[in-house]
């Protein structure tokens, strides 16, 4: 079973007062290890340390209306912020994504939102999460699009990880 690997509310005790984060793992084997929420409303500084956990990330930045992909390198990144954020995320297990955007060079996901619903036809027909309003329903077009990738996985492999 999956642990949580992104805590940033043990790695910063400001980060636990400010910020609302939270996953929400499906039972199953699925494309995804899990959805997650992450959301600030004040205008206080506070760092977000993000660990290298090898899984790319869909990021929809629900503030600014744009998805991207995102990934970290080889060591934990800090990430200052001050202005209120609200964004939600998809952790694909670890060989997914290349199934999901099979022209994109992983290790070019390192840039920060490098690839995003602009130029990346994958991307774009996520778009729609921006008109729906309730949680449920934005993790329910979520499932939706990831389903369709559920036959990539090697269960053997994701047994052994789990």
């Amino acid at each position: 079973m999956y642990k949580v690997v992104q805590i940033p509310q043990t790695l910063d005790k400001e980060f636990n007062t400010e910020v609302m984060y939270k996953e929400v793992v499906r039972t199953g084997i699925n494309p995804e290890i899990c959805l997650w929420y992450m959301t600030k409303e004040s205008t206080k500084d506070i760092y977000n340390s993000i660990l290298t956990d090898a899984c790319i990330d869909i990021i929809f930045d629900l503030k600014e209306r744009t998805i991207f992909i995102g990934a970290t390198k080889t060591s934990t990144v800090k990430l200052k912020s001050s202005d209120p954020f609200d964004f939600m995320g998809i952790r694909l297990r670890p060989g997914v994504a290349y199934h999901i955007f099979p022209k994109i060079k992983m290790s070019d996901c390192f840039t920060n939102r490098q690839f995003t619903n602009e130029n990346t036809p994958e991307l774009k027909s996520l778009m729609k999460i921006f008109d729906l309003k309730d949680r449920n329903a934005k993790q329910e077009l979520i499932y939706e699009f990831l389903d369709h990738y559920t036959p990539v996985i090697d269960n053997d492999w994701v047994n052994i990880i789990d």
